[in-house]
């Protein structure tokens, strides 16, 4: 996105990228193929566009917990805060848009699901089809990207077999939230198979997360996605899904598309940013707010009946509080999305409440 804005201006309107980082003081981890910071490598397109791009890096400096900037949110928007501890860095990414005189921010959100996509489901469209020159492209690729003829050709030949998967949650949130997970064995539902499901989102036909509601959205300023326009989503849902698979590596169509716009060093990377990495280093010293938080789900409408209330109070229980290194990532977020969601519907209830009182 940065790439296509910069190239329709100039040196006397640049384009002012914001990404978020976390405080230098916090000692974050790299995980698996996740770093713990984004914002050098978005460095990059203001080396590449040097006078077209100006990068700024996006701080958490005041130490504010992601469940009082999803309750801030929420107050504005009644509407839950899906990503509790990205809501801090998108309401900080607003000021620091307002402070420097923007009228409204741009968004890439359906440009990362629609042109980023995995798109992994092609193998198995093209068997569904009965077209061997799809089937043999997107095989080809799939194997340039480093797995296996057999595994490719066993596990899209599944899914071309059962196309319509049973909508499950998670089994890492499962497990560590005490969601209650339904037997595999009954009937599936109606969820579309991976490519008319992807087509249905890309064109709008199915329900997002509104980028109007989103924390960035609600401080004055316009929040605009251009890959959402019409015709650029119009022109991806009509690439074949083969297309999609040209490797070597996932999302290598994308990559295609990015050559001489987006330095290499950003569109040949595989590894990945972790978002809120910082997070643990502005909740070490915040126990007894959690340890009050997850009591309150017992009451809670809805989610009290809902989750294992007293696997949260023992997770939260059992974090290192006050050491300068926390838990899994997984285990940050996974609480602070239940507590703040139990914080919305016990904000939304008195409301309702209110305002049926009033009506009398």
């Amino acid at each position: 996105m940065v790439a296509s804005l910069a190239r329709l201006t100039d040196a006397n309107n640049p384009v002012h990228a914001l990404v978020h980082a976390p405080v230098p003081e916090a000692p974050c981890r790299t995980e698996g193929i996740w770093d713990p910071d984004d914002s050098e490598v978005a460095m990059a397109m203001a080396r590449a566009y040097p006078d077209t791009v100006i990068v700024s890096r996006v701080v958490n400096e005041d130490g504010q917990l992601a469940l009082d900037a999803a309750a801030a949110a929420a107050a504005k928007s009644f509407w839950p805060t899906l990503n509790p501890a990205n809501a801090v860095w998108m309401e900080k990414i607003n000021e620091c848009a307002r402070q420097q005189g923007a009228r409204m921010l741009y968004g890439g959100q359906m440009g990362n699901y629609t042109f980023s996509h995995g798109h992994g489901y092609a193998l198995g469209y093209e068997l569904r089809r009965g077209s061997l020159p799809g089937v043999y492209r997107a095989a080809t690729n799939l194997h340039r990207g480093g797995e296996s003829w057999p595994r490719i050709l066993r596990t899209e030949v599944s899914r071309a077999r059962h196309s319509r998967l049973r909508n499950r949650p998670g089994g890492d949130y499962a497990a560590l939230l005490g969601i209650p997970v339904a037997p595999v064995g009954q009937a599936a539902d109606d969820r579309p198979a991976p490519r008319e499901e992807w087509l249905a989102r890309t064109l709008n036909r199915v329900a997002s997360y509104p980028a109007a509601l989103s924390p960035a959205g609600l401080g004055g300023l316009l929040v605009a996605d251009p890959f959402a326009a019409t015709r650029v989503l119009e022109a991806a849902a009509a690439i074949e899904p083969s297309e999609w698979l040209r490797g070597p590596g996932s999302r290598g169509y994308a990559r295609l598309l990015g050559e001489g716009r987006v330095p290499d060093e950003i569109r040949l990377r595989t590894r990945r940013a972790r978002q809120s990495s910082d997070a643990w280093w502005h909740m070490r010293n915040s126990r007894e707010r959690y340890q009050d938080e997850a009591q309150t789900l017992t009451t809670t409408p809805i989610l009290g009946g809902w989750i294992d209330h007293r696997k949260i109070c023992a997770l939260v229980e059992s974090w290192p509080w006050g050491e300068s290194l926390g838990p899994r990532q997984i285990e940050i977020t996974g609480v602070d999305r239940i507590l703040s969601l139990a914080a919305y519907v016990r904000t939304m209830e008195q409301r309702l409440a209110a305002m049926s009182r009033s009506s009398r």
